[in-house]
């Protein structure tokens, strides 16, 4: 603590303790942090002085035969601030985007908003880094559809194109049938006196130009009055019940080819406040009384969330996945086209107010910078004040955050291929970096991740 303190304060290192000399290798760590703490890069002298008055603990984990560091800050001030602390303990993980990465999301921003198409002939090994960015972030059928209406000598090679079309061509027969399989689970739930509300998925899709280029997923709908009832139906005709809702919110099953998953509660929250906070909302928005709000899928209306609670559902699930498993840029043209499509009947007192309730105000800001700024959506179209703060300006790190793990736990999937250890190695590095952004949110989750494991 002593030397973090002499950092801090731009003193000269001295790298002993009690007249005997540091390890050589926490010298080269506490080099390290002298180098990041005194840079121009991170922060400026003023900033030195006011983060004089933090208290350092420094933890060294030592797995197997790799050694990683954290430098977690603890923080005894009124106000609970580190901005450029935490720039600082996160830097190490949020690098810039590659040429191809930024040249990804200008073709996902022209399919989806129009425009100007991205100019620039790339190489064979580039249009395969792409192809397997759009796969791994869930939007084959998008990033297909712009390279569609490139001029002919602007487009990849035609093995690329013709990858990418059986993708679409597959996408296009399995949204066909979800469709189908929508109208009808929501016929037979109405038929049991059931109100089940369409969540996401095929609701989303239908706000896109070519719905059928949405890559796919279950058909979430949201069943509060389902119980015990619910259960028995889906027992005698389901093929295959996936979830249960005793162990979660869900009850997940297959039929007729289509995975359905029942949400029992709109979100879950692993915060009890905030949970708490979450059922309030809904209890409020979805009452009897409120106007309902459809969607057209194959001629029938679907009842599916208003526009002001829908934007928040989208945000807080965008959120929860990210925390839990990893979330793709798909989830963000959600959002996009949501807005895009909503704006002018989003209630901008009652979002901001529930962005504050769920302590969301600095995802909801950087969600729409990212929407912004990679995917086109007009600054004038967002329905609250995002460039309140300084997390308006976050759509860089989230950006990256989102590439670096692609949709719904890729970075976890690769770390099965390893051992425990390194799985845990890529858990924390995923909390390190979301943390800001939902403090009491992830410190909760990791909190029953630890209980979960060793009870």
């Amino acid at each position: 603590l002593s030397v973090l303190s002499s950092i801090l304060a731009q003193k000269p290192l001295e790298l002993t303790k009690n007249g005997e000399s540091f390890s050589p290798l926490s010298q080269r760590i506490l080099l390290r942090i002298k180098h990041k703490y005194t840079s121009e890069r991170y922060w400026s002298k003023s900033q030195t002085e006011h983060f004089c008055t933090l208290r350092f603990h420094f933890f060294t984990y030592t797995l197997r035969r790799n050694t990683f560091f954290f430098l977690i800050l603890a923080c005894q001030r009124k106000s609970y601030e580190p901005r450029a602390a935490w720039r600082i303990l996160r830097g190490k993980y949020l690098k810039p985007m590659t040429i191809n990465q930024r040249h990804f999301l200008a073709f996902i921003r022209y399919a989806l908003m129009g425009g100007d198409y991205p100019h620039g002939l790339l190489t064979e090994s580039s249009w395969k880094e792409q192809q397997a960015i759009a796969k791994r972030q869930t939007v084959s059928g998008i990033f297909f559809n712009a390279l569609s209406k490139l001029p002919p000598a602007l487009r990849p090679p035609q093995q690329i194109l013709m990858k990418l079309y059986s993708y679409v061509v597959y996408y296009e027969n399995m949204n066909k049938m979800l469709n189908e399989r929508t109208c009808e689970i929501f016929d037979i739930y109405h038929k049991l006196g059931f109100h089940p509300v369409l969540l996401k998925g095929q609701g989303a899709a239908t706000l896109y130009k070519n719905p059928g280029l949405r890559v796919f997923g279950d058909i979430d709908i949201y069943v509060p009055d389902g119980g015990q009832k619910l259960m028995d139906w889906v027992k005698q005709n389901a093929d295959d019940i996936k979830e249960d809702p005793r162990r979660s919110h869900i009850l997940a099953f297959s039929w007729q080819g289509a995975t359905i998953e029942n949400h029992l509660c709109l979100l879950k929250f692993y915060n009890k406040r905030l949970f708490a906070n979450m059922q309030s909302i809904v209890a409020d928005e979805l009452n009897p009384d409120a106007d309902p709000a459809f969607v057209t899928i194959n001629g029938q209306q679907i009842e599916t969330l208003p526009p002001t609670l829908g934007l928040l559902y989208l945000i807080v699930h965008f959120s929860r996945h990210l925390i839990s498993s990893g979330v793709g840029v798909r989830q963000l043209c959600d959002i996009t086209l949501h807005i895009h499509h909503f704006h002018q009947r989003i209630d901008t007192e009652s979002i901001e107010r529930w962005f504050d309730k769920l302590e969301m105000r600095r995802m909801a800001n950087a969600v729409a910078a990212a929407c912004v700024k990679y995917l086109g959506l007009p600054d004038s179209e967002v329905p609250y004040d995002y460039k309140a703060d300084e997390w308006g300006n976050k759509a860089d790190e989230l950006m990256q955050i989102i590439m670096d793990g692609g949709n719904s736990g890729y970075w976890q999937m690769l770390g099965k291929r390893q051992n425990i250890f390194h799985r845990a190695k890529l858990y924390l590095k995923q909390q390190f970096r979301i943390y800001p952004y939902m403090p009491h949110e992830v410190a909760t989750e990791i909190w029953l991740k630890l209980i979960h494991r060793f009870k």
